[in-house]
């Protein structure tokens, strides 16, 4: 198989999962000689992921500009992040297949799935996770599955900074060196953020702890005034550290931070198709304590790399956050094995699973010949 040309297709450019996703892809692939693109219809504010490599993105809401920039870069691959609205405007680009990557766990926002003349414009669809795969199985009519019913598994992949030590950077009010009970994350219903303060208050009544939320970058009036009440309510002031948003290349030292500290990663989403932050925790060797859902169980060994608690048992997660605070013996093993278990997902190899579905997806598609074997 020839050396591709991918094209990236993504609705909104913020600090998030996706972007983080799309950014680690491009750089990766320019590092094996392979040019890759993306667009995205807004930007929230600055450019904070792909700034070494402006000129390999289109901001647009404009479809004539949208399908000028691809047809000047006359891709061979272009792929969809759940955003379905280029599709059938890509549709007519020569030598060009498209893929639909299934990442939301908002069905509303699933529909697409399940629309035949939408998977009849697609090679086939990508998912990050097992979870994913049964779900998008279900979602998907039977009779319209593209590609011969193929879905492709790639899970999301880290760059070799997660990996490695790296300063910490990141100044800080909290008086002395207290385990930090972390969250990272949108301010959103579905991330359910409140119980994460929950599960961190009643943590840090069973000892000093310090508590940091990342995330909240465009947080409403309504959502900050709910915080901080909490926050005051539960007398954490002195505690308590918000970071709106932090660069993008602070992240490793984020976790890093945490893991140092004595501390631990909690996610408290109410869905995962795979979970990013979750990862970038672990390979930085910061245990993790996640609810048993979706992806998040395919990353989280209970009482290997983290813990697992039953979906909304938040005095569970609290007790588990308890005892990693308060056992340095148990977080430090927790996030050694972390840190191993990690490397499964390190950027090159998850890069070659992406090339290799790629190649798959080209393979189901081509023609049979009279003796049963594809073109």
């Amino acid at each position: 198989m020839d050396k591709p040309r991918i094209l990236f297709v993504y609705r909104a450019l913020s600090l998030g999962g996706v972007e983080s996703v799309i950014q680690a892809r491009m750089g990766e692939l320019l590092s094996r000689g392979i040019e890759s693109r993306a667009v995205f219809f807004q930007v929230y504010g600055e450019n904070r992921y792909f700034t070494d490599f402006p000129d390999k993105i289109l901001v647009s809401n404009e479809r004539a500009e949208l399908h000028a920039f691809a047809e000047h870069f006359r891709p061979n691959w272009i792929v969809h992040f759940d955003t379905p609205d280029l599709v059938a405007l890509f549709a007519d680009l020569p030598g060009c297949r498209q893929v639909y990557e299934f990442h939301t766990t908002d069905l509303k926002n699933a529909r697409p799935l399940k629309s035949a003349a939408m998977l009849k414009a697609l090679a086939g669809v990508i998912v990050p996770s097992r979870h994913q795969l049964n779900t998008a199985q279900k979602l998907i009519p039977g009779s319209a599955r593209p590609g011969g019913s193929v879905i492709q598994v790639v899970p999301n992949g880290l760059p070799a900074e997660f990996f490695q030590p790296q300063p910490a950077d990141l100044p800080s009010s909290l008086p002395g060196r207290l385990p930090i009970i972390a969250w990272v994350g949108r301010l959103e219903a579905h991330k359910n953020w409140l119980q994460f303060l929950e599960i961190a208050a009643q943590a840090a009544r069973t000892g000093e702890a310090a508590i940091w939320l990342l995330g909240g970058q465009r947080a409403t009036e309504q959502q900050q005034q709910v915080l901080w009440d909490f926050v005051s309510r539960q007398r954490l002031v002195t505690r308590f550290r918000w970071f709106p948003e932090i660069a993008p290349q602070q992240m490793p030292g984020f976790y890093q931070a945490v893991a140092r500290s004595g501390g631990c990663l909690v996610s408290t989403s109410k869905n995962e198709s795979f979970g990013l932050s979750v990862l970038e925790a672990l390979a930085s060797g910061c245990p993790v304590v996640a609810p048993a859902v979706g992806g998040l169980t395919e990353i989280v060994q209970d009482g290997q790399n983290g813990f697992l608690y039953p979906p909304g048992a938040w005095q569970t997660a609290a007790r588990q956050v308890a005892l990693l605070i308060h056992t340095p013996a148990l977080q430090r093993s927790l996030g050694e094995a972390a840190a191993h278990s990690a490397r499964a997902f390190s950027l090159p190899a998850v890069i070659d699973r992406f090339l290799l579905a790629l190649e798959n997806l080209a393979a189901a598609e081509a023609p049979a010949t009279p003796g049963g074997k594809s073109q």
